[in-house]
């Protein structure tokens, strides 16, 4: 199905990952809306495939980040015991599911950092994150912040991942 999922413009794309049942949750759905693929995929920005972004890193394909949203989803939305939830994207490449990560924690002091060992694509997360006003206010506000991990865990052990971190 992930193949028929690709579209000419951001929301053509989203539309059919949920027409193909990759977005199930309409609260993703719309989270997925307001963030513009286009500003963090160079090229193809609307092709369900993954895409280089340089330094040998790609930027994941749309249903692999659909999929992430979608099993992640109970840990990083407010709830009455954690109404402001903290969110790490470990691999932040782009920024790209940082920013939807971000759209999904809330407004009311949920934040998002975004940890990338290469420093050329840390800074190019929050580059791309600053092409849109949404996410110019999310950088000046703090909620969402690109950090650079020191070092390199093994690749065998730990990939692209993002985790829910503090009180539970």
């Amino acid at each position: 199905m992930a193949w028929h999922s690709s579209g000419v413009s951001n929301s053509e794309l989203i539309e059919n990952l949920w027409r193909n049942k990759l977005i199930k949750d309409e609260r993703v759905k719309e989270a997925f809306l307001k963030v513009d693929r286009a500003h963090y995929s160079p090229t193809s920005p609307y092709s369900d495939s993954p895409q280089p972004i340089g330094h040998s890193a790609t930027i994941s394909a749309p249903h692999m980040h659909a999929s992430a949203i979608e099993h992640l989803l109970p840990s990083i939305l407010p709830s009455p015991t954690r109404p402001a939830p903290r969110v790490l994207d470990i691999g932040s490449g782009s920024g790209y599911l940082t920013h939807v990560i971000a759209e999904l924690v809330g407004s009311e002091g949920g934040t998002v950092v975004g940890l990338e060992h290469i420093p050329a694509l840390r800074d190019l997360g929050a580059r791309n994150m600053a092409k849109s006003q949404e996410g110019r206010d999310f950088l000046e506000s703090g909620r969402v912040r690109f950090r650079p991990r020191l070092h390199r865990r093994p690749p065998a052990l730990f990939g692209k991942r993002a985790y829910s971190y503090g009180r539970s």
